[in-house]
């Protein structure tokens, strides 16, 4: 045993379908199987030990890939708990924690500093009115609550309704309770024909008898005057008193079980990790790229001394040595684009991200490229084409359904240039196909990945 232990707690953070889960799967499996597995990337870790109240259910997720599947998406925040000694640090052991968060939360950053219902619905009315895309289906909101006929049942579906507006136009960030973004069962929003249906299905609270939705300040400010003079019998049968109080009641108890502990996770982190999917940008367009960087602009209203969030922020960390010191936004998914092209998602990532982050100096910032588990391979002399095995082909001019132990197939992939397209923004020139994983069913061989070694050496940096 060395003579003192190097602690890092990492936190993962990235929008749905970013890749967390497998992100930390890869990097776990490269830990494990770096001291005996042939051509391994971590060759300076020894003696390396899993803890054995680990959350995140790593033999799980690489059983998944044994056979040829991707793993589930992780239903809650989980975490991954090991020891090792690392030969270049002479006299320390390492603690590393790798903390699987969920980045939908992120969206519920106005209740940080927003400690009352009141102050959070003037807040999150502000922030939903600025997208043109979905302001009629604001302003409709608006109206009904200035009608002075609301009731909580209305009230909450025109509430649901307007943030469906927000999810279809890819503009998830806003979404706020994040519970009607992901449940807490982990469950995404998906498009649904039935919108109703869908609707009752999600709640904007911690469950269907605890929901809340915004009031304007206008309205109230009308309930507060119009009920001050009277007593406390009175106000009990007085509807919109008694929905104002509820909903009060409803927020803290969503603060305190949802937001507080989300944020006091990422406070407790060394390094934040944000995974963000270009790919997937590319070929869902600007609305999309602009939802990436109100998610950067939330978390640099968390991470900046001048603002009242990062001051939160310090209260749940003040009895902590460890605060945020680095943050490393990730593009993901390497092994989707041309070899050449890898270089340009990294020009893409720091030109959607960096301009937003500049406003902070006391967190160093790292960009990286990586793929957590490749899925396909090169072809030699034509870069345009890549193969692997897709979910979907076309055969005779009409899609087909492929099977996971179908022979893998050549198939083209579009250019990505380093400058992001412009209003004529044309997603079908970025198609980008579904893979089943191409990994060894060896459990003990680390997954293919492109430069997660890289991303490691950052945790280690002193």
């Amino acid at each position: 045993m060395k003579f003192k232990t190097h602690k890092k707690k990492i936190g993962v953070l990235g929008l749905r379908e970013a890749g967390k889960t497998v992100f930390i799967t890869s990097l776990i499996s490269q830990i494990e199987n770096s001291i005996e597995a042939e051509g391994r990337v971590f060759k300076d870790i020894t003696a390396y030990v899993p803890w054995d109240n680990n959350t995140f259910e790593y033999k799980q997720y690489r059983d998944a890939f044994s056979h040829q599947e991707w793993p589930e998406k992780t239903k809650e925040k989980t975490s991954f708990k090991c020891s090792f000694e690392y030969k270049k640090w002479k006299y320390k052991d390492v603690n590393l924690e790798l903390i699987d968060l969920p980045g939908e939360r992120i969206s519920d950053y106005l209740m940080l500093a927003n400690t009352n219902f009141d102050d959070w619905s003037d807040a999150i009315l502000s922030d939903l009115s600025i997208p043109r895309k979905v302001r009629e289906h604001y302003s409709k909101y608006i109206n009904y609550c200035s009608n002075g006929k609301v009731n909580e049942s209305t009230i909450i579906m025109n509430y649901k309704e307007l943030l469906y507006h927000f999810a279809d136009n890819y503009i998830t960030s806003s979404i706020s309770p994040s519970t009607f973004n992901l449940d807490q069962e982990g469950k995404p929003i998906k498009r649904c024909k039935d919108i109703n249906s869908l609707l009752n299905r999600r709640y904007v609270g911690i469950d269907a008898e605890n929901q809340f939705a915004p009031i304007p300040k206008s309205v109230i400010t009308k309930i507060n005057e119009k009920h001050k003079k009277k007593s406390r019998k009175e106000k009990k049968t007085c509807a919109d008193y008694q929905l104002l109080k509820l909903f009060r009641k409803r927020y803290e108890l969503y603060r305190d079980k949802i937001v507080i502990p989300t944020f006091k996770d990422i406070a407790h982190c060394d390094t934040i990790v944000v995974l963000v999917d270009i790919p997937d940008i590319l070929s869902s367009g600007y609305h999309k790229y602009n939802d990436i960087q109100r998610y950067v602009q939330h978390l640099v209203k968390c991470l900046n001394p001048q603002s009242p969030m990062y001051r939160a922020l310090r209260i749940f960390s003040s009895k902590i040595s460890s605060r945020i010191s680095t943050i490393a936004f990730i593009a993901v998914k390497a092994d989707l684009v041309r070899i050449g092209d890898i270089g340009n998602l990294k020009e893409l990532l720091k030109k959607c991200i960096k301009n937003k982050m500049s406003v902070i100096q006391n967190v160093k910032q790292h960009y990286f490229v990586v793929s957590s588990a490749t899925a396909t391979m090169p072809v030699e002399n034509n870069p345009n084409i890549l193969v692997g095995n897709p979910t979907k082909a076309m055969k005779d001019g009409e899609p087909i359904t492929r099977d996971k132990n179908d022979k893998n197939i050549g198939f083209e992939v579009p250019q990505i240039d380093n400058q992001w397209p412009e209003d004529n923004w044309a997603v079908e020139n970025y198609v980008y196909p579904e893979l089943f994983p191409f990994i060894s069913r060896r459990e003990d061989a680390p997954l293919n990945h492109i430069n997660i070694d890289k991303v490691f050496e950052l945790f280690l940096e002193k």
